[in-house]
């Protein structure tokens, strides 16, 4: 199988950008692009940044593709050849769209506890879903 998993970042600090404002339609670009405000950031060591105070909940897509080769012959749609060393991209989109009052009770009960594991997810899985299991 051919993988690649993306985390978004989890840590705010409860601002957003102009989103009518020409080409400024994310809070988050990895490469910060001059005149580019990140509203979002990774935790480090399982705490949030200064200035990062508000949590949010931790997103992770992860895709699979059959694949039988020796990763020569992989190239992506940047044109960047990864078994060249010429670098990798992938890129990811979320758009919210759950419904409010659910998504704060989540993050009330699930996010925004102190609580820096798993284990709301082991004892309240009816609230706070299953836990994730990192997949090699």
């Amino acid at each position: 199988m051919l993988t690649v998993t993306v985390r978004f970042p989890s840590c705010w600090d409860g601002q957003f950008n102009d989103h009518q404002q020409d080409g400024n339609t994310a809070d988050f670009m990895g490469g910060h692009p001059a005149g580019f405000v990140q509203h979002v950031a990774y935790p480090v060591m399982g705490a949030c940044p200064a200035g990062f105070g508000a949590r949010l909940p931790t997103l992770v897509f992860t895709e699979s593709w059959d694949y039988r080769g020796n990763g020569k012959d992989v190239a992506l749609s940047s044109g960047m050849w990864p078994a060249a060393g010429a670098g990798y991209t992938f890129h990811a989109d979320f758009w919210n769209t759950w419904e409010p009052a659910t998504l704060q009770y989540m993050t009330d009960q699930c996010i925004n506890t102190g609580v820096m594991d798993e284990s709301l997810h082991i004892t309240h899985p009816e609230i706070c879903g299953p836990p994730v299991i990192n997949q090699p």
